[in-house]
């Protein structure tokens, strides 16, 4: 006899057993099987230990038949318990009990569930990403695929230790981290995840619940019910067998199957409820996100908070450092360098302002707890700002740089008649918009990581800009130098007249009007459009797309000027006016 044949008829003999005792008695048989085999047992040989299949299958019955009377609830998951005789010395003989617990099947609906939810994951994913142009957060639901699969074992079983609470917590983390920069102190919610795992031992050893001990009564490890042991026949080894299956309420009839295609409805329909809630609670919090951003500043309010002036009459250098403030820096006709800044009665926050050596230094720092709550309390973001106000007859060129946590930003250079000056202007914000207008300067550099950033009439020798999310709108820009311009998320609309445009995108459309001797551009998801100021035939025009339509060309020019677009997925139509 075969091993298929052997296990066809132990499975056949077993008729009278629920359909899921059934498959746990065949499994059980298997690994053993292989487990003999992979110990170098021979095929033949092993099927001679197991007996005759009818006679395997006629014990596991009786075993399972004689739990009923028992009082073995019908709820219990049927055990396996494999008692091995050995020889451990001569003539001597002793038992070892290794018990296996063998967890109950998950339902048709917690499968059907556990196959939908990455097939629905993934469709938000694109849908996130491609409609809402959230690309750089829409992977946050594949982390949530385990959180919503365990969170059905946890219930089906009911134990809470089956739910990826680590995952939820790294879900919970990204999303208070991305969309309000709180990755300080959200990192606490690690803490939770021990204290989590020990709560719920301590509720389910006090409920007598647990997963170390099958209550075998072999091995006094427990008062569970009673192992009824079989002795098989064969060759040496003499193993002993004994099932302890699930009770029944009576006869041998069994379980009447459920048409899978109701479970798989059932499941799809709840799975998209589930998906769907997070993808709502996702997009409920990026709109709150969203909404914290003020549309207008009540800057008439300047004078009733925290001001100071500067009495130097000529500054090299003004540097600004926020946590949770927007900051305004415009012109004004006074004689002295003034900050102000206006906060709510909610906060906490203080204002350094020092000068050494003509360097003005600003610093806005809140207090920890401000930190936690000023996101959640949008209705005061409008009176939180600082706003530096910088004589126009002040001798000299300054150096500009502005560090902000979570604030927008914004550089007038021209207010009525008053003109600002500026040497090098250089701003770095994690979470906001930024703003400069009619600037002149040497460098400015802009690194953003979320948020959008709009330029209008600037003059300077370069320009660089780094941004992570958000839009880019520049308009009105003249470089004597070098503009650069790479975004990850987001789309690109330039205006400027430049030496050298280099612009790289990952995820966005790009749009842009240039007057350049040598433009760069690189896309990997997303159309490219533009208008080059110039004729055609003086540029080398080298394009590289690999899905989408090109409609540019290719073409040697008869000077030195170049043009180079690259993209990975998208159109190119640039024209030459």
């Amino acid at each position: 006899m075969t091993k298929n044949e052997w296990f066809d008829s132990f499975e056949s003999a077993l008729d009278g057993l629920y359909a899921d005792e059934k498959s746990r008695a065949r499994e059980y048989y298997e690994e053993l099987f292989a487990d003999k085999l992979e110990q170098g047992a021979d095929e033949e040989d092993i099927l001679k230990e197991f007996g005759a299949p009818e006679t395997a299958a006629k014990k596991i019955k009786d075993a399972a038949s004689s739990d009923v009377g028992t009082g073995v609830d019908a709820d219990e998951d049927t055990a396996v318990t494999v008692i091995d005789d050995t020889k451990a010395g001569e003539g001597e003989k002793t038992s070892a009990c290794q018990t296996k617990k063998a967890e109950k099947p998950l339902s048709a609906f917690g499968k059907a569930f556990a196959a939908i939810v990455p097939l629905v994951a993934l469709m938000l994913f694109f849908i996130d990403g491609a409609v809402f142009h959230r690309w750089a957060t829409a992977w946050l639901f594949f982390l949530l695929t385990p959180v919503a699969i365990t969170l059905e074992v946890a219930i089906e079983r009911k134990n809470a230790a089956k739910f990826a609470y680590p995952v939820f917590v790294l879900v919970v983390f990204f999303m208070f981290g991305f969309y309000f920069m709180l990755w300080h102190p959200m990192w606490i919610l690690f803490m939770t995840i021990p204290l989590y795992y020990v709560i719920v031992k301590t509720i389910r050893d006090a409920r007598g619940e647990t997963d170390d001990c099958d209550d075998c009564g072999n091995c006094g490890c427990g008062d569970g019910a009673a192992v009824k042991n079989s002795t098989g026949s064969g060759a040496s080894g003499n193993a002993h067998t004994a099932v302890v299956g699930s009770g029944s309420d009576g006869g041998d009839k069994p379980k009447r199957k459920k048409k899978w295609w109701v479970g798989l409805i059932i499941a799809a329909a709840i799975t998209t409820a589930v998906v769907l809630s997070c993808f709502a609670t996702i997009s409920a919090i990026n709109g709150l996100a969203k909404a914290m951003k003020p549309t207008s500043y009540n800057l008439t309010r300047i004078d009733t908070n925290d001001y100071y002036e500067v009495a130097e009459t000529e500054v090299t250098k003004i540097n600004v450092d926020t946590d949770v403030c927007a900051v305004f820096i415009e012109p004004t006709d006074e004689q002295k360098l003034s900050v102000n800044y206006v906060k709510s009665g909610f906060d906490k926050a203080t204002l350094t302002t020092t000068v050494d050596g003509g360097v003005v230094n600003v610093k806005v720092e809140s207090e920890w707890i401000c930190k936690v709550f000023f996101p959640l309390s949008g209705v005061n973001a409008a009176d939180r700002f600082l706003v530096i106000k910088v004589p126009a007859s002040m001798t000299g060129t300054p150096d500009y740089v502005v560090k902000t946590t979570t604030g927008d930003v914004k550089i007038s250079a021209k207010s009525g008649e008053n003109t600002l000056s500026f040497k090098d202007v250089t701003i770095e914000c994690v979470t906001g918009k930024v703003n400069i207008e009619d600037v002149t300067a040497n460098d400015v550099k802009v690194k953003n990581t979320t948020g959008d950033t709009e330029f209008k009439n600037i003059t300077a020798s370069t320009l660089s800009l780094k941004m992570t999310t958000g839009d880019v709108k520049l308009s009105g820009v003249t470089l004597t130098g070098e503009l650069t311009a790479g975004i990850v998320t987001g789309e690109i609309n330039i205006e400027a007249v430049c030496k050298k445009a280099t612009i790289t995108s990952t995820t966005g459309k790009v749009d842009f009007t240039l007057t350049a001797d040598d433009i760069t551009v690189k896309s990997t998801t997303g159309d490219v459009s533009g208008v080059v100021k110039g004729v055609r035939e003086e540029y080398t025009i080298t394009t590289k797309v690999t899905t989408g339509k090109n409609r540019l060309g290719e073409q040697d020019g008869t000077t030195d000027k170049k043009l180079t677009v690259s993209v990975t997925t998208g159109d190119v139509d640039v024209k030459f006016e």
